[in-house]
Formats: C-alpha cells, structure tokens, sequence
C-alpha cells in the first residue's frame, strides 16, 4: 500500500472524529443533522477510496444508493425543519 491511499484514509478518519464530536455535542438538532450528512459524505468517501484502491466497480450501486439517500434525507430533513420553525416564529 502506498503513501497516498493511507494519507486519504487518515484525513477521513480525522473528519469523521470532528464530525462525530459535532454530531454528539451539537447545541442545535441543525448542527446535529449537518454533522450526520457529512458523515454520509465521509462514509461514501471512504468506500470510493477503497473501490479505487482495489479497481473493482462491485461497489458502484451501493455508493449511488448511500449518495441517493444522503441528498434525499438532507433535503427531507431540512425541509421538516424550515416548517417547524416557520411554525414557532408564527406564534
């Protein structure tokens, strides 16, 4: 194994021990759900990293189906969110 594929997997595991950190400490639920798509990101980063390291393309379906789920939840999320608020500031 070489320099490089090693460098990239320790910086995402440095990103992924931040995230963890915001996702446990957030002192807002938005915070807390930035932190968990970023995780989402690391995660489908991490498995690009190794599909490229071996040169297969087996993983392929399961990084669109995690990229898929990451945009859709955010957004879903996000979306709940902006209507709670707008609920609150309406009182």
């Amino acid at each position: 194994m070489t320099i490089v594929p090693v460098a990239g997997l320790v910086a995402l595991a440095i990103a992924a021990a931040l995230a963890l950190i915001r996702l446990f400490r957030g002192p807002t639920n938005l915070d807390r759900i930035i932190a968990l798509d970023v995780m989402l990101v690391i995660l489908i980063s991490g498995i690009a990293m190794d599909a490229a390291g071996r040169r297969t393309t087996t993983s392929l379906p399961l990084l669109l189906v995690l990229g898929l789920v990451s945009f859709i939840g955010g957004v879903a999320i996000t979306r709940f969110m902006s209507h709670d608020s707008d609920r609150e500031e309406g009182r």
